[in-house]
């Protein structure tokens, strides 16, 4: 009897310490899980999709090769085109690995590219239906990034996707949604380079934003290793035309060509052929929304200057595949 008693003098000891303990651990819990030591608790919904035994591996601490296993699975889906059952194979895995960048961008890009694309040539789909799906799975890779950022907010890798896909040429594209992320990356502090650069590209195809695009590309000028990147040197190029007085604006061969050689007059030429070939090609992707002030009458200039014949103009409609180096080898000989 004494020791039945002393039994349940324990066992009631135990669940008062229990008790005790539980608003300490579940703040520990908490501050853990805030700090991404812990991941967070697997809801319903996923331990379905994992079965009893893979729920009770992940339990067991091996959530990440549950999902290791699971996105060579999600690799068979894509094999085969199933969309849908991609989709779920990766929601699956990032609610396992949340803080895993990897997982979210791969399940983006199946969805906002590969499924994107495949609806693109499908044959046999109405078009209404084929732009509807475009649409929809579009939306579901942006949505993975969109919960991958919430799930990881320092990570500016996760909003450089994002953003890649916002202003992308061939896809419906958000620009000033882009550049509202990108300064959100930018202010974390980590951020590289880059994203400045991404975001003048998206500043500059944005009716309205020219002027702030010119205040950002002249910063970026100061630095000599922004020059030598093309786009950036055509949005400059553009931008000043609208901004700058004739007299104010920097030479063709200085945008196009290196900096001190222009005196020679073989680097000079080159530079000029330089420009005439990048605002050819900058020309052709007007569709793209970027600022185009003296483009045209530049190209028209130099086509001149270089005795280019007229069905090598890129000006011309049509297909324009570019200027045969002989073009430029032996002008006299024309």
């Amino acid at each position: 009897m004494k020791t039945t008693r002393k039994l349940l003098l324990v066992f009631l000891a135990l669940i008062a310490a229990g008790f005790a303990k539980l608003p300490f651990e579940k703040a520990l819990t908490s501050d853990l899980r805030a700090r991404r030591l812990l991941p967070p608790p697997i809801d319903l919904s996923t331990r379905k999709a994992l079965g009893q035994s893979s729920y009770a591996i992940a339990l067991g601490g091996f959530r990440s090769l549950i999902a290791s296993m699971r996105n060579l699975k999600a690799h068979t889906y894509f094999e085969h085109q199933e969309w849908t059952k991609l989709e779920g194979e990766y929601n699956t895995i990032t609610t396992l690995q949340p803080h895993t960048r990897y997982y979210w961008d791969v399940a983006s890009w199946h969805l906002a590219y590969n499924a994107y694309a495949d609806y693109g040539d499908k044959p046999n789909i109405p078009d209404a239906r084929r732009r509807y799906l475009q649409k929809q799975f579009l939306a579901r890779g942006l949505r993975f990034l969109e919960d991958g950022i919430n799930n990881n907010p320092d990570d500016w890798r996760l909003r450089h996707s994002y953003v890649r896909i916002l202003t992308d040429p061939f896809k419906p594209n958000d620009l000033p949604k882009a550049v509202a992320t990108i300064e959100e990356a930018m202010n974390r502090g980590e951020a590289p380079e880059i994203l400045e650069r991404e975001r003048l590209y998206a500043l500059s195809r944005i009716p309205g934003r020219e002027e702030d695009a010119w205040q950002t590309v002249q910063e970026l000028w100061k630095d000599d290793t922004n020059r030598s990147l093309p786009t950036l040197r055509l949005i400059y190029f553009s931008l000043q035309w609208k901004f700058s007085t004739p007299d104010q604006r920097t030479p063709l061969e200085i945008i196009f060509g290196p900096r001190n050689g222009t005196n020679d007059p073989a680097l000079r030429r080159a530079s000029r052929q330089n420009a005439l070939k990048y605002l050819s090609y900058f020309w052709r992707r007007k569709r793209e929304g970027f600022p185009m002030d003296g483009v045209r009458e530049s190209i028209e200039l130099l086509l001149q200057e270089f005795n280019i014949p007229a069905q090598y103009s890129p000006l011309n409609p049509g297909g324009w595949r570019g200027y045969p180096a002989e073009l430029f080898e032996n002008p006299k000989a024309r």
